[in-house]
């Protein structure tokens, strides 16, 4: 979906913000956007879902893996 990078970013430099080494920034962030990605699909279908809704499931998939 567009700006779905966008959000993947955004994870990143959060996770930069809160200390993370960048190349540990890079890998959660990649794995958090996927799994933010599929619980969305799991919600809404894969088709339709906009960047902001999958930035909503972050922290739900924060409190999966902390």
């Amino acid at each position: 979906m567009s700006g779905s990078g966008d959000v993947q970013a955004g994870i990143v430099a959060g996770l930069l913000a809160r200390g993370a080494a960048p190349d540990q920034a890079a890998v959660w962030a990649a794995y958090i956007h996927g799994r933010a990605g599929e619980r969305l699909a799991a919600a809404t279908g894969v088709v339709g879902a906009l960047a902001r809704e999958q930035f909503d499931q972050v922290p739900r998939v924060l409190a999966e893996i902390g």
